[in-house]
This record gives C-alpha cells, structure tokens and sequence, in this order.
C-alpha cells in the first residue's frame, strides 16, 4: 500500500492526494515487520553502528538500521514543523507546510546526503503542536496532542491489517512523539486483540508488537546496544461501549467523522455487536439464532465500515492554515477516546460475528436441534473463550434439565418448555431469561423428532423480539 499522506481541499494544507515520487519505494509488502522512527532533524545524526543481539549493522538511522538486521521495512515519521527546520527561507517553509510531496522530497534530499539508501525509506507525516520561529516569521501549530495520537493510530492500523508487525523505536526524535506513540502502540494492540477474540478452531497466534530502545550515541561510529521489549497486554471482557454511548452518537463530528450518512449505520451494528456480546457474558445462546434479536451483519461489511471511518476521520483531521501576522496551522477537534472506543467495538463485533454465521448453518425449521447448540457453545465457542468456561456448565446443566423434561413427554406437536415443565409463567420474565440461559419457559418450545432428538425454538408471538433486545442491551 501506498505509504503517503492524504491531503484534500483547496485552500487547505495539500489540495489533493499525494502521487508516489517516482524512483522512490513507498510500498511495504504484507507480513514484513515495519520499523517506525520518529524523525528529527537528518541532518543532526551520527553515523552509529547498532548492535542487536550480536547483529551489527551501521547507519545515521536506527530504522534502516534494524530493518537490515530484522530484514524487515524502515518508516520514518515526520513531525510536520520538520519542514520549517529544513526550509532555507519562508517561502519554501510554506511550501512544504502546504505541499506534503515537497516535504517528502526535502527529507529524501537529506537522506541521500547522510550517504543512506533513501530507497528503502517510506515517508509518513505527523502533526505537530507549538510556536516556532525562523525566517523572520512565527510558525503556530494550533493543535492538540489527540491529533498526534490519532493520526499515529490510523498509520499504525493500516499495517496491522495488512498483517505486519510492528518494531516501535522510541529512542530519537522529540521526547512527546515517542511518549504518544508507545500508548498508540499498546492501544493497537488492543484493538487486534479485540479483532481475534474469537477465533473459533484455526488461529493465526497471538499479535506481536515490540519497542526498541537504545542509549544516545554521543560519537561518531559508536556502537550501542539496541533492546527490542515485547509490548503485551490485557483486553477488558465487556464491550467497549455502553448503551448511552451508543445512543450519543448524534453528532458525526464528536468522533470526527466528515460521513454523516455512517451514523445511522454505525449505531445499529455497534447496538448489535454489544448484544451479541451480552449473548455470551449472560450464557444465552439461543437469541444468537434470530436475525430479529441478533442482525447478522457480514464481517466484510464491518471492515468495510471501519475503512469508510478510518478515512472521514484522516479527511478531517487534515491541517488547514491562516495567516494573522504569523502562520498558523490548525485542526478540527474531536475526542480521539471514542473513536478509539468505535473502533474497538466495530473489532470485537467483526470477531464475535463468526459466532453467528457458524451457529446458524445449523438451523432447520426455524429451530436448532438442541444437541448442535450445546456442542457448538460449549466446545467451540465458551471452550476458546477463557472468560467464558464456567457458563459451559451452567448451560449444561439448563440443556440437561429440558432433555430430562422433554424424555417424559410423548407429544410431538411444538410444546412451551411451561406445559413441559408443568409450570406457571415467570413472574418476572427478564430475571428468568437470564437466570435459564436464555430458555425462558414462556417464549421457548421445545419439538421431539423420534425418541431422542430435540429441537429448541422461539414463540415470538409470545414475547415480542424487540423485548428480547431490550433485555440484552
């Protein structure tokens, strides 16, 4: 994929997508590990040779460097005010402020002068924050740090879905960049965690991401340690978003969104996935088989929505400029936490999706046969869900409990599991819902097919589906 910075809009920062510069390499194949540097000013590095693990390889740039070493690709990100520290006067500054191709090409320019192979370097920009001066002129970056945050989680996203790994080396360029990036890094994580939750019977492992770090060379050709460290963490097991979070997303801005035909979308697959999730956090599977209760939205779909968000969000946070006696460069505001969050639930929605489509194929006649539901939920499904184990019993013993009832039975007409049981109906339906997992004795019939086999369903007549969604909501 092309590795540049989208720009939009006449009369803003970069009127139109950036082309590739021709001779340069800009595209990473998939599966390769991406080293990500965050760029100061070229000109200042010293020729250093980089030791990891014994590997020894010598470069003014600790990303080509380690991507020799780790054979993998090097990314240099570039803090847009670079572009007033590499401008010989005010016009150029501008220049390259407005044109990103030109930046590109003044940080490949000095690249080639360190005596490093340029080609392999893909260019990435970032936004910056604060008031510079040079060239008679003040320079004021008018953002705020959620823009860095933000736009190093829609770099960092776009590789991870094309299957890379990524080496976060944190030991050059401006303290605050390396400080954000290591929280993206970990929020990225996250996010692919939340991706791969669950993964039925096959598994591609666990995501690896890794920060590299090493002391600061203080001479020419020295050598120094280089020290990869594994980042590893721990996904919450609830949805990331609650129901009035969902519901207040009214304003597409918020999350800074410039599509507002995503939001009426966005809300109902984002209110499915989380009872879909509850399905599972309140052991009640049966609800999974009704597109009425569940909507069975295609995982395809949702990358495809994640992508559209992705891109109205980089569209929207792009820069635009003033001039007021000095220039200024500034954003649109949003809060990055709940796109972040958005994301997050549109993975673990994807994920959580295979459940549904596999659960499904076993479907006849309206109904599951009640054996397919217990061995597809606890094996498969609660069987690779570690938070989810002790329901396996639970809902076993509920399936044991219908199977005792329905073997004293001769009838082969459809039965409420209340006439089976030889019951009243529940005095508070929701609590009994999910205190039987899902098989509430008022809404669930139970049909024998010869002397053992039997089927579940739901009377929908009888409580209503939208009721049914409002309890797992």
């Amino acid at each position: 994929m092309p590795i540049v910075a989208r720009q939009r809009s006449t009369g803003r920062v970069g009127s139109t997508p950036l082309k590739l510069l021709s001779g340069r390499s800009t595209t990473i194949h998939s599966g390769l590990k991406v080293i990500l540097q965050i760029s100061g000013d070229p000109r200042n590095y010293k020729d250093v040779c980089f030791n990891l693990d014994g590997e020894k390889e010598s470069s003014k740039l600790s990303s080509i460097a380690l991507s020799k070493i780790l054979h993998g690709k090097p990314l240099l990100l570039i803090p847009e005010s670079l572009a007033i520290t590499l401008a010989s006067s005010e016009e150029e500054a501008l220049g390259m402020i407005k044109d990103r191709q030109l930046l590109f090409k003044r940080v490949w320019e000095e690249v080639e002068k360190l005596g490093e192979d340029a080609e392999r370097l893909s260019l990435r920009v970032l936004p910056s924050v604060g008031r510079f001066h040079k060239h008679g002129r003040s320079f004021v970056f008018d953002g705020e740090f959620a823009h860095i945050e933000t736009a190093l989680f829609l770099i960092m996203l776009e590789f991870i879905k094309e299957g890379h790994e990524l080496v976060l080396d944190v030991s050059s360029g401006l303290n605050i960049y390396g400080a954000i990036a290591v929280r993206v890094l970990y929020n990225v994580l996250t996010y692919q965690k939340l991706s791969n939750y669950y993964v039925g019977e096959s598994s591609s492992g666990e995501p690896r991401h890794s920060i590299a770090f090493f002391p600061q060379p203080r001479e020419e050709k020295e050598e120094v340690k280089v020290e990869l460290s594994e980042a590893r963490t721990r996904i919450l097991n609830q949805y990331p978003l609650t129901v009035q979070q969902i519901k207040g997303i009214n304003k597409p801005e918020e999350i800074g969104l410039t599509d507002t035909g995503l939001k009426k979308d966005l809300k109902r697959i984002l209110m499915t996935g989380r009872r879909l999730f509850n399905c599972l956090a309140y052991n009640t599977p049966l609800p999974v088989y009704y597109d009425d209760i569940v909507e069975f939205c295609k995982p395809s779909y949702i990358r495809e929505l994640e992508k559209r968000i992705c891109d109205s969000v980089s569209s929207y946070i792009q820069p635009e400029t003033s001039y007021d006696g000095c220039v200024k460069v500034f954003r649109k505001r949003f809060d990055p936490r709940l796109l972040r969050d958005v994301l997050n639930a549109l993975a673990l929605t994807g994920s959580l999706m295979k459940i549904v489509e596999e659960a499904r194929k076993s479907m006849t006649g309206g109904g599951v046969k009640l054996d397919d539901l217990q061995e597809f939920f606890v094996r498969k499904v609660y069987g690779s869900l570690e938070w989810f184990k002790p329901n396996a019993r639970r809902l076993e013993f509920e399936v044991e409990q219908i199977k005792q009832a329905a073997a004293r039975i001769t009838v082969k007409n459809p039965m409420l599991l209340k006439d089976v049981f030889g019951v009243h109906g529940s005095s508070n339906m929701e609590r009994n819902f999910i205190a039987h997992s899902g098989f509430l004795k008022d809404v669930t019939e139970i049909v024998k097919v010869g002397d053992a086999e039997v089927y579940v369903k739901y009377k929908l007549d009888v409580v209503k589906p939208s009721v049914i969604k409002e309890w797992l909501s």
